[in-house]
């Protein structure tokens, strides 16, 4: 049975999906060769990721676990444009740790909801990283 309430809240299409912004998370041209100065942009990088998450703009992200182009990849609740203003403001991107590549992705309207599950199953917050 359809949840029309539901498919309201989240935007869905008929086929329950909606388009999303992908953005990849690749090296960027400025190596971190000082530990320090890397440790605090992994930290700001971290923090506002998390800010975005709990502003509703991020739904999803994580980086790869293992040596690929791609590093980490981002699902943005929001348009391309809106997704290259706020990838492009990361303090990863803006130091040149991190590149990013946006595209517009067509997937299910539910994944909205992992921010809200999520923090039903953590046992520890990736803010206490930032700590």
């Amino acid at each position: 049975m359809i949840d029309t309430t539901l498919v309201k809240q989240l935007g869905a299409d008929e086929y329950g999906m909606k388009v999303f912004a992908l953005v990849y998370l690749k090296p960027g041209n400025t190596p971190q060769t000082d530990a320090s100065q890397a440790t605090k942009i992994q930290k700001e990088h971290l923090k506002y990721l998390k800010s975005l998450m709990e502003k509703g703009t991020m739904l999803l992200l994580g980086p790869v676990m293992e040596e690929a182009s791609i590093v980490g990849i981002c699902i943005y609740n929001c348009d391309i444009e809106e997704a290259k203003k706020l990838a492009q403001a990361d303090p990863a991107v803006l130091s040149g740790k991190l590149s990013i590549e946006i595209h517009p992705w067509y997937g299910s309207a539910a994944i909205m909801k992992i921010p809200e599950i999520h923090k039903t199953i953590e046992a520890k917050s990736f803010a206490d990283i930032l700590q």
